[in-house]
């Protein structure tokens, strides 16, 4: 890759990182970080590396074109673990509405202790609504950010009125079915298209 071939060009050339910066005119850091592949040199750093190192321009490429691949599948791997925890937050939030859209159906529910309600129910509910908003950590542009939390939020509060229909005013089987179906679309189609977040496989 390309901070292998500037490394091996370097010592190659007998040249120290401090004689390179003092040739560029840039610190010794920044060449130690082109070489630990932390940083990418700009097009004209490129250029004058290709100069003092006498690399054939076809080399280059092929180091360029290994790194960008690297890059690609690295973003790719981390992609995966965020989108999974984005989706089991969203998936635990609609379980958790639930059991408290069902749990009124129980003989005797309704007697159930508060502090037990509380521990077993609203707190998770709280908790994995926290975590979907929390999850918008994951997106770098600020406007985006706050555009999706406000979609975020405007779903949890249509998740919270079916629960409250389906323990109060229609069947809870219906409610059940509804938090389902508004769950899926909101992963499958939501997401993707107006948070600039896809969820599914690929």
């Amino acid at each position: 890759m390309l901070h292998d071939l500037l490394k091996q060009a370097r010592i190659e050339r007998g040249l120290s990182i401090d004689a390179v910066a003092k040739e560029l005119d840039v610190t010794p850091e920044r060449v130690s970080r082109w070489e630990e592949g932390t940083e990418m040199p700009s097009s004209q750093q490129m250029a004058n590396l290709t100069i003092l190192y006498e690399l054939p321009l076809k080399t280059l490429y092929a180091a360029l074109r290994e790194t960008d691949k690297a890059q690609e599948i690295h973003l790719r791997v981390r992609a995966v673990p965020k989108a999974g925890r984005i989706k089991l937050a969203i998936i635990s939030q609609t379980a958790f509405l639930i059991v408290l859209s069902q749990i009124f159906s129980i003989p005797n529910a309704a007697t159930l202790p508060f502090e037990m309600k509380l521990l077993y129910i609203y707190l998770p509910i709280l908790a994995t609504t926290m975590w979907m908003v929390y999850n918008q950590r994951y997106e770098q542009n600020p406007t985006q950010r706050k555009h999706n939390t406000k979609v975020e939020l405007t779903y949890c509060l249509i998740q919270c009125s079916l629960t409250f229909l389906g323990t109060f005013f229609i069947p809870s089987i219906v409610a059940m079915f509804l938090l389902i179906i508004s769950t899926s679309f909101y992963i499958s189609t939501i997401n993707p298209t107006r948070m600039n977040r896809p969820l599914q496989n690929r």
